[in-house]
């Protein structure tokens, strides 16, 4: 109950609407405070604990937008997913499961994930696995705002519905 997910917008240029709101997971460490993920999930994936953190930012963003719907607001949640849980078939029911206990229509729902390296030990199932969530109606946006793992390549064979990509990442696109 430590883990918690803040929602911050995506603002479309052209309109001015919120497009979605993105699930940002901080740690409401009981003696410091607010830590932000950079201080704290390396450190859960290493230790094998990204998963259950991915499960606690999902279902803590799914009760907030569950009672948005529930007064009428609809709005897309983005959520960011480790590629761990991405290659996990029992995360990835698990995380449809959590959706329907929810009640949320997974085509509101964007799951982000940052680009492997081909090398990466989750990358074989990856693809297969991405495209399994699309076929259940959840949409995929390819996170390398970072710039970490830029593949080019990748980008086409995923074919994200959105993709951020960070100065880093625009540089190898050029």
């Amino acid at each position: 109950d430590q883990i918690e997910a803040f929602l911050q917008p995506a603002v479309a240029c052209e309109t001015g609407d919120v497009a979605f709101v993105e699930a940002v997971v901080r740690w409401r460490h009981p003696e410091s405070g607010l830590i932000p993920p950079s201080l704290f999930l390396p450190a859960a994936e290493a230790a094998g604990l990204g998963g259950a953190v991915d499960m606690a930012v999902l279902r803590s963003a799914c009760a907030v937008a569950a009672r948005w719907c529930a007064r009428g607001d609809r709005i897309d949640l983005s959520l960011n997913l480790s590629l761990s849980v991405l290659a996990d078939p029992e995360a990835r029911a698990e995380l449809c499961a959590v959706l329907s206990s929810f009640d949320i229509d997974f085509s509101h729902v964007i799951f982000e994930c940052a680009l492997p390296s081909a090398s990466a030990p989750e990358a074989p199932g990856l693809y297969e696995s991405i495209r399994s969530l699309r076929a259940e109606g959840l949409r995929f946006a390819l996170d390398n705002a970072g710039g970490h793992h830029t593949d080019p390549a990748g980008l086409f064979a995923l074919t994200p519905d959105f993709v951020k990509v960070g100065p880093q990442g625009m540089a190898t696109l050029a």
